[in-house]
């Protein structure tokens, strides 16, 4: 049996740093008395479509979610990936942001 680790909880990450400040302003601003966070983030990491008719291009999902409220509030982020290699490489890039 081999066991392959695609999902950890990274602590102290906020999804909200990943979207632009005056996106979340106008949120903010729409919605007056309430507060907003972002509690998904979803990235498709495909191969480059070279020809449209060809569907064989290769897609792995990168999401970072946070569970519950108390995960958004504490910033207890679940980064799940579709492979070794991409997690490696999100771990990377956000450790470095």
């Amino acid at each position: 049996m081999k066991w392959s680790t695609l999902q950890s909880k990274a602590y102290g990450l906020d999804i909200n740093d990943f979207v632009s400040d005056e996106f979340l302003e106008k949120l903010r601003n729409e919605f007056e008395d309430k507060d907003v966070d972002v509690v998904t983030l979803q990235i498709a990491v495909r191969d480059k479509v070279k020809d449209p008719k060809n569907d064989d291009a290769k897609v792995d999902i990168i999401s970072l979610s946070n569970r519950n409220i108390e995960d958004t509030l504490l910033h207890k982020t679940i980064v799940d990936v579709t492979s070794d290699e991409n997690f490696e490489k999100i771990k990377k890039i956000i450790d470095e942001f």
